[in-house]
């Protein structure tokens, strides 16, 4: 049986983590103290390592399971590379930028 716990940030995002919910209180708890600006290192189910800022956790998902499901239904929300990410960011902004300027030459008229 493996410890497994999910990790809720405040931008919407989950991460499935190798530790337990307890553990990982305690080592943001503990960064809190300290700075709030300190990254705190996590290891995601998978092994990779993730940092998080202790004040963007809005919650923690206790799972103690060998349930392969469980990783599965419960693994990083956002998998696009960071390039892909901010491609798609702009290509909304500037959807968004054209929209707006013809909403306001609607009303110039």
């Amino acid at each position: 049986m493996s410890n497994q716990s999910r990790l809720f940030l405040s931008n919407g995002k989950s991460y499935t983590l190798k530790d337990s919910a307890d553990s990982i209180v305690k080592g943001l708890s503990d960064s809190k103290k300290e700075d709030e600006l300190q990254m705190h290192q996590l290891t995601l189910s998978n092994g990779q390592s993730v940092y998080v800022n202790a004040y963007h956790v809005i919650a923690i998902e206790a799972g103690d399971t060998d349930d392969a499901s469980y990783d599965s239904d419960h693994s990083a929300t956002d998998n696009r590379s960071e390039e892909s990410k901010e491609h798609s960011h702009e290509k909304e902004n500037v959807a968004a930028a054209k929209q707006f300027k013809e909403d306001l030459d609607g009303n110039m008229d």
